[in-house]
């Protein structure tokens, strides 16, 4: 299976806290999908907008234990579900993707939302969260 991602998960330090191991993974990217940072949180969300592009990750050899455990990770606020992706060279696949649910859309500012910036920013605090989580 895979799993395309678009926020924090594309980081591959946020991958192996989360999964436990690391993955192959290409850069790839959603149309007509928007990614935007999430009132009060420091991670983002993806809505549906046509016309938008949003880029990421897309991890293979993706497993059941794997989605078990992205899934808790995700939380209730968030939908697997299968969307078309792109590669650079333009072929297209299908992958699991984490969308946010309809009741938490309000929830989104119109504010993208940029993997640099968390990363150089927020992902040590982020790390140590997450390792909390784990225990």
């Amino acid at each position: 299976m895979q799993l395309f991602c678009y926020g924090t998960l594309m980081l591959p330090d946020v991958w192996v806290k989360v999964v436990g191991r690391q993955a192959e993974s290409v850069d790839a990217f959603v149309m007509n999908y928007a990614c935007r940072r999430l009132r009060g949180v420091k991670y983002p969300g993806l809505r549906p907008q046509v016309g938008a592009r949003t880029a990421g990750t897309l991890y293979r050899g993706v497993d059941e234990r794997d989605l078990e455990r992205l899934d808790r990770y995700e939380g209730e606020a968030y939908q697997r579900r299968l969307l078309p992706v792109w590669l650079a060279s333009r072929k297209r696949e299908m992958a699991w993707c984490y969308t946010l649910r309809k009741p938490h859309l309000r929830r989104l500012t119109q504010e993208t939302w940029s993997a640099e910036h968390f990363a150089r920013h927020h992902l040590k605090a982020y790390l140590e969260v997450c390792q909390s989580r784990r225990r």
